[in-house]
């Protein structure tokens, strides 16, 4: 876990959510300083689901993850706007 925690990350983290302040904070907290891990957290946590493997707090940090890796598999696959407009010409 982080000695200290980053509140701009978790201020933006908020801004992003749209969650309460101390919901975030935990989630910061639980992902280790990972923002993209805490948005995957608060966006699973709570979710009202019949767990078949493992227990619940495992399903939710594998579903994290997976939002994690979508969100970094989406912006590698976006092309920068400077090359996008040179495709048009």
């Amino acid at each position: 876990m982080p000695q200290s925690c980053n509140m701009d990350e978790i201020y933006e983290l908020r801004d992003r959510t749209g969650a309460p302040l101390p919901a975030a904070m935990r989630a910061y907290k639980r992902a280790e300083g990972d923002v993209l891990i805490a948005e995957g957290i608060l966006k699973y946590d709570g979710c009202a689901i019949n767990v078949k493997q493992g227990t619940y707090d495992e399903w939710v940090m594998r579903n994290a993850q997976g939002y994690k890796d979508s969100v970094l598999k989406d912006q590698a696959n976006r092309i920068p706007h400077h090359v996008q407009s040179l495709q048009n010409q």
